[in-house]
């Protein structure tokens, strides 16, 4: 049987700020006196005090300034490393046994199935994000699927494009660094087993 994989994205693109606290503290709880992981790397005592950092960032946030929303961003992001490190730890404990992760509050992501040819993207939109210079790009939900990849350039579009790409597990991401005033196209496709992809029509936005 495959090993399970220990699932260690905790972009924002999968956890809200909120959701990723309640997420580490249910490791938290779930990793304390467990016998299957008993020498933990990093401690639980540095993943609390990485989750109380953030904690207290993400307070000052709801009547802070700018500074305060970036060590906020820092914070979550020393956490995510912390969580990363953690779930390396126990895939190499628990040797990819499914069950002994579960024990763990981490998650296992899902193994490869044969669902047939893999559709295309549809119902892609844009919105400017919350930050200048970023487009919060969306897209209808496929049906059995782990991963989508994008791939995006400045537009219009020619033989001398450079593709720059990435990938969510989640129907939305939001691209950040791009120029203001300047129109982007993007693609979409479902990333599977098979390395060909069925991208979706461009779609082209201009970023405020």
């Amino acid at each position: 049987m495959e090993p399970s994989k220990v699932s260690i994205d905790f972009s924002m693109n999968k956890y809200t700020d909120k959701e990723l606290l309640v997420k580490v503290s249910y490791i938290i709880s779930q990793m304390t006196g467990n016998t299957h992981f008993p020498s933990p790397v990093p401690t639980l005592e540095e993943l609390t005090e990485g989750k109380d950092n953030f904690n207290t960032s993400l307070t000052k946030v709801v009547d802070g300034n700018h500074q305060d929303t970036v060590e906020k961003n820092n914070r979550r992001l020393v956490l995510e490393n912390l969580l990363r490190m953690e779930g390396a730890y126990v895939q190499s404990v628990s040797l990819g046994s499914e069950e002994i992760i579960q024990t763990s509050g981490f998650d296992t992501n899902k193994k490869a199935s044969s669902v047939g040819p893999l559709p295309m993207v549809t119902g892609v939109a844009a919105k400017s994000g919350l930050s200048r210079g970023s487009l919060e790009i969306s897209w209808n939900v496929v049906p059995h699927t782990n991963m989508y990849e994008i791939k995006y350039t400045e537009a219009p579009i020619n033989e001398n494009s450079v593709w720059v790409y990435t990938s969510v597990t989640k129907h939305r991401i939001v691209i950040e660094g791009l120029v203001q005033g300047k129109q982007y196209a993007f693609l979409i496709a479902v990333a599977g087993s098979d390395p060909s992809r069925n991208w979706s029509d461009v779609f082209t936005s201009f970023v405020m």
